[in-house]
Order: C-alpha cells, then structure tokens, then sequence
C-alpha cells in the first residue's frame, strides 16, 4: 500500500500520503477484525473496510491525533456495519416477502385452474336443467343478478327464485358428486360463492 501512495504527487501531498498509508497499515487489520465480528461475514467485511478507509481519506486532514483516527475508525466502522446489517436486514425481508407472494400467486393460479375447470363441468351440466331453471342459473352465474333482480325479470316472486337456486344446487351437486368432480362439503362452499 506505501508503495503506491509513495508514487503519488509532491513532497506535501506524500507527506500527507504516507502518513494515510502509515494508518492504514496500522488499523486495516484492526478494524476488518471488528466489523468481521460485527456483520459475520468475513468478505463482506473486507469491503465495507474499504469503505471505512475511503471514509477517513475524505476527511483526511481533519485529525487532531493518532487517538482521534483509531476512534474515528471504530465509530465508522461500527455505524458502517449497522448499515449494513439493516440494509440486509431489509432486503432479506424484501426477498421473503417476495418469495412468498410468488408462491401465493402459484397456488392462486393452481386453485383458479381447478376452479375454472370445475365452472365448466358446471356450466356443462347446467346446459341440462329445465328451461326455467337454466334462465335462473344463466342470470345468476353469467350475469350476476340478484334474487330480487331475477325476481323482477321473470316477474316471479323471490321465495320462487330461491326454490329454483336450491333445486339447481341439488341437481348439479348430485351430477357432480356422482361424476367425482367434488365432495359435498366443496361444492356446498362453492354453490354459497356463486349463488349468494
């Protein structure tokens, strides 16, 4: 390290060189020892010295004595390896978070894949209803209606609606059922998601 700072600019700005080379000689050793401890990571550690040291050449100049810069080093080096920490810290964080939204996003598709094929199995089956009960079945499912909006477009009454959506539940659940599409306790949850 001496020999390239020795190599350096006038006399003064030796000087001055050597004297950053003569401390860095002195604590590099040191204080990568200290962050070492601190972060764990003897690599890691190595850089963020440098970057310690790079830290004390910027304020160069701005020493009282030998004391002042061992003290200055540690402090650095200690707030240098707290950041460090956090930043890692944070981005672990980020990174599990991440890792975990991407599997929850593959069991959403998984589960929306089983859904759509299980719709259309329904939707299939519901194609043989009676006429009456496939219109409540399409302006329930395909259209969104509710009871009372079914009600007024068929101009029958809502306890009639409601009869029709149970005897479309029975029928489809027993054709699905038979078909082992689904076990009851699936579809009575999933007849609650579609028809109410």
């Amino acid at each position: 390290m001496r020999d390239f700072f020795e190599k350096e600019g006038s006399n003064s700005h030796n000087e001055e060189l050597n004297d950053f080379a003569v401390s860095y000689d002195l604590y590099f050793s040191r204080i990568h020892f200290f962050v070492s401890r601190l972060i764990g990571d003897p690599e890691q550690s190595k850089d963020l010295t440098a970057d310690v040291f790079i830290k004390l050449w910027e304020k160069w100049g701005h020493f009282e004595s030998g004391e002042h810069i061992r003290s200055w080093l540690y402090v650095t080096a200690k707030n240098t390896a707290l950041t460090w920490i956090s930043v890692s810290r944070r981005r672990a964080i980020i990174r599990k978070e991440a890792f975990r939204q991407v599997e929850i996003s593959e069991t959403q598709v998984e589960q929306s894949i089983a859904l759509a094929e299980l719709m259309k199995e329904i939707y299939d089956q519901a194609s043989e209803l009676p006429p009456q009960s496939k219109q409540v079945f399409n302006l329930i499912y395909l259209e969104g209606k509710s009871t009372r909006e079914i009600a007024s477009i068929l101009a029958i009454a809502p306890k009639t609606v409601l009869n029709y959506k149970l005897n479309i539940i029975q029928k489809l659940r027993a054709i699905l059922l038979k078909k082992g599409f689904i076990t009851s306790c699936t579809l009575v949850l999933l007849c609650k998601k579609i028809f109410f």
